[in-house]
């Protein structure tokens, strides 16, 4: 049960051991701490509050940032490809949209292999337990090239949003 201080400090009793939990602050409930150790208790702590704040950013702006095979992909060649587009969310889903139907063949989850490949791991929507491996290689900025097993399917350019 915390006792509150007439400087504004709480302390601790711990009643097992009959002694206060932070005996090193006994001394400011004698109502002798001045408004300076209040002040530097207060700034300490707002320290703490920004320094946390900056390192949560700093970790969400890192953890965050997206794959460049992320994306709408277009079909250049070959022209009559089975696969005519590729839509590679963000979120680490992905989807393969049929050329003829133009619905999604295939549904994807993605996962980096390195800075310009990409794992597609897919099921069909007629088979959802076999795991198809395609493989997503960025060649430039705004082209690409799908694989599967070794095999080439596509060569896409990025389509606008």
């Amino acid at each position: 049960m915390p006792i509150i201080c007439p400087n504004g400090f709480a302390l601790l009793y711990n009643a097992g051991s009959q002694s206060f939990l932070y005996p090193h602050c006994i001394h400011n409930c004698s109502g002798g701490a001045s408004t300076s150790n209040k002040q530097r208790h207060i700034n300490m702590i707002s320290r703490i509050k920004i320094f946390l704040l900056i390192g949560l950013v700093g970790f969400g702006l890192t953890g965050c940032s997206g794959h460049p095979g992320s994306g709408n992909w277009g079909l250049i060649e070959p022209a009559n490809g089975a696969v005519a587009k590729v839509l590679v969310h963000f979120e680490g889903r992905a989807e393969l949209i049929d050329a003829k139907s133009g619905e999604a063949s295939h549904h994807c989850f993605w996962g980096g292999k390195s800075d310009t490949e990409m794992q597609l791991d897919c099921t069909t929507p007629q088979d959802t337990e076999t795991r198809l491996h395609y493989t997503l290689t960025v060649e430039q900025q705004d082209q690409m090239t799908l694989t599967y097993n070794g095999q080439l399917v596509g060569r896409y350019k990025r389509l606008p949003m």
